[in-house]
């Protein structure tokens, strides 16, 4: 209703402006209708200790920044993001899953025909990637607008030339080839995930270290194994829960100590140096209450752990019931700090 008003206020005819606001509908259910079948995906990883992230799978017509996270393993407790009409899933997982085309960026390339390829990823993305280019590194140039050698060398991309100016030079196909080896657009045999990994390959293939006893990580798997967690333990919630938790942390640090926090909960850097953050003004203030207001605003009627949160956080109660549960975080949090800086200095 609010998008066809809207359009006739713009000038649109009754005829026009109803069908925009039918369209907006659609993409409204559409998205009702998917996200209902991730939180059951999130409940069954929920009660499967086992299953400690899940994978994120795309479907046909997906697009190229989809496609390239197909078969990526996320956390059980990340948000699953996704754009207006994303018809991307996923499914609870230990680990990462290849060789399908749902769960494989280079499966579901090749399952298009050419007409397809050049449409996802444009007719010089896509030739790169049928040479034997990383699409990775092909999708996240476009995404960053590189189109020059300087730029990408600004942006501390190891590239001089781009693959429009490389095809553009019209050379034999083995001196191309060399050219896209050379310029890093060719990393290796075209794998799910990629060549290029940082320090945390367990994004894509799911945990590959034991976590320490006491740390954030323990926690997350002992909460999962027992099927009990602490509605106040930062490390074992839901992306959309640490946006509530960590709104509501900034405003109560603000209100105790009148500075603006630096982090959530104790640093380093902070500890040891003495510094402080920002004083807060009555903007900040003003900022930080709207944050706590519009995250307690998404919260529904079935979502469980989002409403007993907002219950232990004491967003529902008097303002003295909630400087005594954020002194309580503090302490919490602290000790937790303590016992993870000891653990590093042994």
């Amino acid at each position: 209703m609010t998008a066809t008003k809207a359009a006739i206020r713009r000038g649109y005819g009754l005829k026009a402006a109803l069908a925009l606001g039918g369209r907006v509908l659609d993409k409204i259910v559409f998205s009702e209708v998917t996200a209902a079948g991730s939180w059951a995906d999130q409940a069954a990883m929920t009660i499967r200790p086992n299953l400690t992230g899940y994978v994120r799978m795309v479907s046909p017509g997906a697009c190229k920044d989809c496609v390239i996270l197909a078969g990526k393993w996320f956390r059980w407790n990340e948000g699953f993001e996704r754009h207006p009409w994303c018809n991307c899933r996923h499914i609870p997982a230990a680990e990462a899953l290849d060789g399908d085309f749902s769960t494989d960026p280079y499966a579901y390339f090749n399952s298009l025909d050419r007409a397809a390829q050049d449409k996802l990823l444009g007719p010089v993305g896509a030739q790169t990637v049928r040479d034997g280019g990383d699409i990775y590194r092909v999708v996240n140039v476009q995404n960053r607008g590189l189109g020059f050698g300087k730029q990408a060398r600004t942006y501390g991309t190891p590239m001089k030339l781009t693959p429009q100016q490389i095809y553009a030079q019209g050379l034999p196909r083995e001196k191309t080839l060399q050219l896209l080896r050379s310029e890093g657009y060719i990393t290796g045999s075209q794998v799910a995930g990629g060549n290029i990994v940082g320090r945390y390959r367990e994004r894509f293939d799911g945990m590959t270290s034991v976590p320490r006893s006491g740390s954030a990580r323990a926690r997350v798997y002992e909460a999962r194994a027992t099927g009990v967690r602490d509605p106040l333990d930062r490390a074992t919630m839901t992306a959309q829960e640490r946006r509530l938790f960590d709104a509501q942390y900034q405003l109560s640090y603000a209100r105790k100590y009148g500075y603006l926090p630096r982090t959530i909960g104790q640093n380093s850097a902070d500890v040891y140096s003495g510094l402080a953050g920002k004083t807060a003004t009555r903007a900040d203030f003003d900022r930080l209450d709207a944050m706590v207001s519009k995250e307690l605003s998404k919260i529904k009627p079935n979502q469980n752990s989002l409403n007993v949160l907002a219950d232990s956080l004491g967003l529902r109660g008097d303002a003295f019931e909630s400087e005594q549960i954020f002194n309580l975080i503090e302490q919490r949090m602290s000790s937790n700090f303590q016992q993870a800086t000891r653990t590093r200095r042994r």
